[in-house]
């Protein structure tokens, strides 16, 4: 296996020439630039991670713990990361939690004890007993979608309230003969989106959306209405 004095001598430069030119600092001329690529290529050098982990004490790694991999919502989410770490010249290590507090608590050991450099998390539920210990590691994290107790939290998520909203005020707008299956699809979907927590948070306009949305599910779908959306229904 080479090593970067294998490269360093191929090339002609320094180590510490190499070493800039595989982590891309400092002001390296084009020609010897091309040099140490060149040797690289043919010695096949592959630089050690660890080594470099230990001497900047960053792994180039983000982790991203989703409650539901399969959700096509959060499949999106992790594309989106995907792409933007590695523009920025980060991996991402994916958790799935399947939604459970427990699954929760490994994952985010696990990506603690892998020292990554941050974690994005969509929690499983309001309480997440493992910021402590991220606190205490300074590792940044970043709650996606949900909202949690705890204050002071970086948070990215969307507003389901204003969505569902709009839908129940353009749905009304159609009447019967322009609601279409595509739209009844969209509406159940906009309301699975309202957690329990945001629905609790509502204002008096609440009701009113509750109402107009299990309503046109009551009447479309035959389901027993009470006047209320009180869970979410998987299907």
């Amino acid at each position: 296996m080479s090593t970067i004095s294998d490269v360093a001598r191929r090339a002609g430069v320094s180590a510490m020439t190499v070493s800039r030119v595989v982590n891309g600092s400092g002001a390296i001329a084009p020609a010897t630039r091309e040099r140490v690529e060149a040797a690289i290529a043919e010695l096949g050098y592959v630089p050690n991670a660890l080594g470099r982990q230990l001497r900047s004490k960053r792994t180039r790694m983000v982790g991203l713990v989703l409650s539901d991999i399969t959700n096509p919502f959060f499949t999106t989410i992790a594309r989106g990361v995907e792409d933007l770490a590695r523009e920025a010249g980060y991996h991402v290590v994916f958790c799935d939690t399947d939604e459970s507090d427990a699954e929760e608590r490994r994952a985010i050991t696990a990506l603690v004890e892998r020292q990554v450099d941050g974690i994005l998390l969509v929690p499983a539920s309001q309480e997440v007993p493992t910021l402590p210990l991220l606190a205490a590691r300074r590792i940044p994290v970043v709650v996606l979608d949900r909202r949690i107790r705890e204050p002071g939290i970086d948070s990215v998520a969307t507003d389901s309230i204003a969505a569902a909203r709009l839908l129940a005020r353009h749905l009304l707008g159609l009447g019967d003969d322009g609601l279409s299956q595509r739209d009844l699809a969209q509406m159940q979907a906009t309301a699975e989106q309202i957690t329990f927590a945001e629905r609790r948070a509502m204002s008096a306009e609440r009701d009113a959306i509750d109402r107009y949305i299990a309503a046109f599910l009551a009447e479309r779908v035959g389901a027993e209405f009470d006047g209320k959306i009180t869970g979410v229904t998987r299907f």
